[in-house]
Parts: C-alpha cells; sequence; structure tokens
C-alpha cells in the first residue's frame, strides 16, 4: 500500500526500512521558512504595538508638515444703539511661485485662470518674464475665487494665500478721532490712537492655528489638513453716546464679537 511521503517521514522507521533523505530535506526547508514567517509577524505585530501607525508617519513625514495662523476677527466699536464706529473686513491676496520652465509656467497659469480672475497687469507676457520668482496674481478674492485658490493648492505647487484687514471707520470727523486708528503688524490691527488703542486687548482675539501636510512637490495634501487651535474672535465695545449728542471717550463693557 503507497503511504503519503510526509506521513512516511514522520513515523519511526520499522525494522528493514530507511527513510528517504530528500524527504527529510523538505521537511527541513518547510519548517525553517514557517519558522521564519512566524518571526516576521510576531515583529510587525510588536512594532505596531510600540509605534501606532501615526507615530510611524510622523517620524518618517515630520518634515513634511508646515503650520499656519489665521488671524482672528477685531473687534468693532459700536456706538450705544449698536451702530458700527469702526469695523474691519478680511480681504486674502493670492500670490504663485512662477515655475522656472517657462512652458510649465503657461499651462500652470491657464489652469490658474480658470478659478481666479488675474490683475489686469499679470498677463501671458508678465508670467513669461517673472519665471522663478513670486508673483502678485490677485489682490483681493471674491468668495468664490477664495475657495477655488483653495482646492488648487492641492494640484499647484507654489500657491500661497495671505489673508489681511481693512479696518473701517465712521465718516463723523468727531467721532473718527475719538475711535482712533489702527497699524498692520505681521497681519495683525494693532491700535495705534484713540479708543483702539485703549481697548485694544479687548477688540483683539486670539488666532487659530492650523497645520498640513506638504508632498515632495510642494503640493498641500487636503485630507492631512488639521486645526490645531481655534479661533476667538475679539469684543465688541460700545461707546454710550447716540449721533448728535456731546462727544465721550469712555467706552462701555466689551462683548463678544
Amino acid at each position: 500500500m503507497n503511504e503519503h511521503p510526509l506521513l512516511f517521514a514522520l513515523t519511526p522507521a520499522r525494522p528493514g526500512r530507511i527513510p528517504c533523505p530528500w524527504t527529510w530535506g523538505r521537511i527541513s526547508l518547510l519548517l525553517i521558512f514557517m519558522a521564519l514567517w512566524g518571526a516576521l509577524i510576531l515583529f510587525r505585530l510588536g512594532q505596531l504595538m510600540l509605534f501606532p501607525r501615526e507615530k510611524l508617519v510622523r517620524a518618517v513625514q515630520q518634515d513634511s508638515w508646515v503650520a499656519g495662523e489665521v488671524p482672528a476677527p477685531r473687534g468693532c466699536i459700536l456706538d450705544r444703539d449698536g451702530r458700527p464706529l469702526a469695523w474691519s473686513t478680511r480681504h486674502f491676496a493670492l500670490y504663485w511661485q512662477v515655475p522656472a520652465d517657462a512652458v510649465l509656467a503657461r499651462e500652470e497659469f491657464a489652469v490658474l485662470r480658470q478659478y481666479v480672475r488675474p490683475e489686469s497687469g499679470v498677463t501671458e507676457e508678465r508670467v513669461a518674464a517673472a519665471a522663478g520668482t513670486r508673483l502678485l496674481v490677485r489682490l483681493d478674492l471674491s468668495a468664490r475665487e477664495l475657495d477655488g485658490a483653495g482646492r488648487l493648492r492641492g494640484s499647484l505647487a507654489g500657491l500661497e494665500l495671505r489673508g489681511y484687514s481693512v479696518r473701517h471707520r465712521t465718516a463723523d470727523p468727531a467721532l473718527a478721532a475719538i475711535v482712533g486708528t489702527v497699524r498692520l503688524e505681521s497681519g495683525r490691527e494693532i491700535g495705534e490712537s484713540g479708543l483702539e488703542k485703549e481697548q485694544d486687548e479687548k477688540l483683539n482675539g486670539t488666532s487659530g492655528q492650523f497645520r498640513v501636510m506638504v508632498g515632495r512637490d510642494g503640493k498641500w495634501i487636503r485630507e492631512s489638513w488639521q486645526k490645531t487651535a481655534e479661533i476667538r474672535p475679539g469684543y465688541d465695545v460700545y461707546l454710550p453716546i447716540r449721533p448728535g449728542q456731546p462727544m465721550v471717550a469712555s467706552a462701555a463693557p466689551a462683548t463678544r464679537h
């Protein structure tokens, strides 16, 4: 009767029978392979237990993360009826690091123009002349253009969105003198005179923070965007006056914007 070679090899030899040497060789190779495979599995399990995937990715790609800041809205200065005497509007400008290759620069500019209307002086000829340099594409993006530029950052390298604020004041000269002025410092509005300076700590909020991973090609990986700190808007400050009343410089308690 024919017996299976593996069963024969693992069965003690009976008198008069000699195990085949080639059978023992195959069994030894199989056992060694299984031992190595098991060791590899145990190593990977231990690696995942000691170093979670997120930590491994962070360790490998820690230089690929970039941090950013979103300035908090400055509070308003209002009269006693809630009419604004000073308020801010938020705007965004789009800058582009033009590729050094002229052909690539034209191709990317053609894509960019589908989402953002460039300033009047930004033409194909200007782009070609600005190859390898940073170019202001649009000073004040509309909401639609801002959304388009944000999505383009995942497909075009070298795009930079810069936010800035514009502070507006009442047209009444006497009230405007009490309200005061601000100056821009690192993208933030800082009180320079009047109530803007006196109530600067209340009017200023706390900027939000974020981080995002950038690929080797310099493009944002949108799925990696993470908010690391919340934005806290500044407080509104009320002047206890109505138009036509005598001017007073004291301000009422502030409320969150």
